[in-house]
């Protein structure tokens, strides 16, 4: 029997964000400081990464789903008050891949071993009607 879960996540959705380089960094008293090295800058929000990993652990099997795997994500996005309710779906970032690897890595450990698994993704975005959110479905295929 092919196992699944599908649960929601309240709150804005956020992308997964990369470490970055910086080649200068201009200081309070307005010199400029050159550096050398990449510097790591996490700008994923605790809020929404918190969320993500709560719901999976409430929704989290007695064992990891095994075998290769599907996704759905379907993000509802907190809609600008200057766009208008006619335009549905948002062409603007957050990109759409970076949605969805954030909840494909917070999700590695609670519902799955490795990401790897996931053979087949769907990913949509949308503006919410009412509140944002990211609606999941992860299952055997």
């Amino acid at each position: 029997m092919k196992k699944s879960v599908a649960f929601t996540v309240y709150g804005n959705p956020k992308p997964w964000t990369r470490a970055g380089t910086m080649s200068k960094v201009k200081r309070k008293d307005g010199t400029i400081k050159h550096l050398n090295s990449p510097i790591h800058f996490d700008r994923n929000d605790p809020t929404w990464t918190q969320a993500v990993r709560m719901a999976g652990e409430e929704h989290r099997l007695p064992e990891l789903l095994t075998g290769p795997l599907s996704m759905s994500i379907r993000f509802y996005l907190q809609r600008p008050k200057s766009k208008p309710k006619r335009i549905e779906y948002p062409d603007v970032k957050p990109d759409l891949d970076n949605l969805g690897k954030l909840i494909k890595d917070l999700l590695e450990g609670l519902i799955y071993k490795n990401d790897s698994q996931i053979c087949e993704m769907k990913i949509y975005k949308q503006y919410a009607e009412e509140a944002p959110q990211a609606n999941i479905w992860i299952g055997q295929m």
